[in-house]
């Protein structure tokens, strides 16, 4: 079946020409050879197109004036000629088998829109040439019907481990141009929205890490900014577009009308996913309709964890400490007695772990500033009214 399908591999690159010459090797190298390369130089003003003149006979090269990477790709996309789309980043190095396994994935699977597979990361110190290999950190090996969810929560899957379906991008639509860091996210969140997907925990691509040339030249402090701001965006989008049920997992009946149970736990599962994003004004207003139904029933496992991961951003938690407002909107919750009470008592129990990991770094001031959170969040003292969750 694998003989049907076959693949274009888009390489979209801006003065990377260095870089981008491993890359195109490791993807020549494959053990599964892809019916065609597109390297797309965005308006490179580096060497690129003379390193590019010595792979004319095996890679479809395209020049065009410098409009974005979330362009270029909608300009590629229309013109593979394979049903199968492989992205790979200019700076990263796939590994030999990587075609080969995605596309057999697929092919044991036909109802899957993408296929995805784990990366490591990787350096090289650029004196003595020495490669430092890491893991990934972050990563998720969950069952498919939860790669959607948790995508939302985190994104863990990235383009050179991602093989999907040309049918599937057109589906969705093309990349959006308002999004320059994060446009592969919001992608791959419509992607996962719309089409099952099938992964693997081998390792199938290596994630270059390098003080080179990033979007707009910014500082790596400008763009971890850059990308919450995005995903503030995004997500405040997602929020008021997508139904409840999309928060459940895929099993879920999504034509039929949900339960209260159902709704309960969609609604927590957004809340928290929200407040991974920072968004916790949206996180707390469904935090506070969760709180209304069943009342007399206590919260589920699935719900307990849904509750303890939206501390766990990858870009921390500190804005519970920091702004006074985020603490007092999730302790306003505790007026909607019982379930309201159990929700900011298992936030309060997951930010012990942050007590301990400042106390283990030797930092008490911020070990206490959590510890006098958790308190608050734990004591009827002092209650607001529960219209404060609502405040904007």
């Amino acid at each position: 079946m694998t003989d049907t399908l076959t693949t274009t591999v888009i390489i979209p690159t801006y003065n990377r020409a260095e870089y981008l010459v491993e890359t195109l090797e490791s993807v020549l190298s494959q053990s599964l050879a892809p019916g065609e390369i597109i390297v797309a130089d965005d308006g490179s003003t580096d060497n690129t197109p003379e390193r590019m003149s010595a792979y004319s006979d095996r890679v479809r090269y395209l020049r065009k004036e410098n409009s974005g990477k979330a362009d270029t790709l909608n300009q590629c996309i229309e013109l593979a000629q394979h049903p199968l789309i492989w992205i790979v980043d200019d700076d990263d190095i796939v590994l030999p088998h990587a075609l080969e396994t995605m596309t057999d994935l697929i092919a044991r699977n036909p109802e899957a829109g993408f296929s995805y597979g784990c990366y490591e990361r990787f350096s090289t110190n650029e004196k003595t040439g020495q490669t430092k290999i890491m893991d990934c950190g972050h990563w998720q090996d969950l069952p498919a019907d939860m790669f959607f969810i948790a995508t939302m929560r985190d994104m863990f899957v990235h383009h050179p481990g991602l093989l999907v379906r040309k049918t599937a991008y057109k589906s969705v639509g093309p990349f959006q141009m308002d999004l320059p860091r994060s446009e592969d996210y919001e992608m791959l969140v419509r992607l996962a929205r719309q089409f099952p997907g099938v992964g693997t925990q081998e390792i199938v691509f290596r994630q270059r890490q390098h003080d080179g040339l990033r979007t707009g030249g910014l500082r790596a402090d400008q763009r971890t900014e850059n990308w919450q701001q995005e995903q503030k965006l995004l997500f405040r989008r997602i929020h008021k577009d997508s139904s409840l049920a999309d928060f459940l997992p895929r099993n879920t009946t999504r034509s039929k009308i949900l339960s209260q149970s159902e709704q309960r736990q969609a609604l927590i599962s957004r809340g928290s996913i929200m407040a991974r994003k920072k968004l916790w004004s949206l996180a707390c207003e469904d935090y506070f309709q969760a709180s209304q139904l069943l009342p007399d029933q206590a919260l589920t496992p699935p719900e307990v964890e849904a509750l303890r991961m939206a501390v766990f951003s990858k870009y921390g938690c500190d804005e519970i400490i920091d702004d006074p407002h985020v603490a007092e909107q999730i302790r306003s919750l505790r007026v909607c007695k019982p379930v309201g009470v159990q929700i900011t008592a298992t936030l309060a129990k997951a930010l012990l772990w942050f007590v301990r990991d400042a106390v283990t770094r030797g930092k008490i001031g911020r070990a206490l500033h959590f510890g006098r959170i958790i308190l608050t969040l734990s004591t009827d003292q002092g209650e607001r009214r529960t219209e404060s969750v609502r405040t904007q």
